[in-house]
């Protein structure tokens, strides 16, 4: 039985990654903060695809609560293949902005994503688990990402952890997908990418390409940086 579970499900790459898995895998557990939009899909797909189970469960992954819940539902939901997408940081000069907005973007898009990891590779992967894909950034986890320097140093202590776990477990399915710029409202209208005509991927399209990336045994322990707009 395949068991999907996406964290960071509700909207962008995540919401549109949740309709490729929900056409594969036989059950499918999303998760993500806000729980308006993971039960408008839920229902979407309820009415779509009525043979499949779809969880959906609210955690807040900066938060304590929020990440011992979330652990604990993966402990309950045994999937077989984890897509890590939850991300994100405050946008503007790193020091004009709060502490408390750094430290939600190092939490929610690197430390949560690495106890996510140690977690199921010492419980769920002898139960089970066959894949683990993280999502990280083209742009931001190589080179100088102007006003998101919390995401950016995120992404680049996200990028050494998948390369050093897939040096030291070769036989695990541990991948890193990183896209380039999406066009999804998670980008601010005055972001540089933007301003400067930087392409943009339309986020259908890197979910295609994820999906079907993460699917292929030929690329098992890979990183891949989708940069086509």
């Amino acid at each position: 039985m395949d068991k999907v579970a996406i964290l960071g499900a509700s909207r962008g790459l995540g919401a549109e990654l949740s309709v490729r898995a929900v056409t594969y895998a036989d059950s499918v557990h999303l998760m993500a903060r806000k729980v308006d939009l993971l039960s408008s899909l839920q229902q979407s797909f309820g009415e779509e695809f009525p043979d499949k189970q779809v969880l959906i469960q609210s955690a807040d992954f900066s938060k304590e609560a929020g990440r011992d819940f979330a652990l604990n539902a993966l402990r309950e939901y045994a999937p077989t293949k984890i897509f890590y997408v939850a991300g994100g940081g405050p946008y503007g000069l790193f020091k004009d902005k709060d502490w408390k907005d750094h430290k939600w973007s190092f939490e929610v898009s690197f430390v949560f994503a690495a106890q996510v990891l140690h977690m199921a590779l010492q419980e769920l992967e002898p139960r089970g688990l066959k894949q683990f894909v993280f999502v990280g950034s083209a742009i931001a986890e190589n080179r100088p990402d102007p006003s998101a320097a919390s995401y950016a140093a995120s992404k680049h202590a996200l990028a050494g952890l998948v390369k050093s776990v897939q040096a030291e477990l070769p036989y695990f399915d541990l991948r890193l997908f990183s896209p380039g710029y999406m066009d999804t409202d998670l980008l601010p209208m005055n972001a540089w990418p933007r301003q400067m005509g930087e392409p943009l991927i339309d986020p259908v399209v890197a979910a295609e390409e994820l999906w079907s990336w993460s699917m292929d045994e030929r690329y098992r322990g890979d990183h891949y940086r989708f940069t086509t707009a």
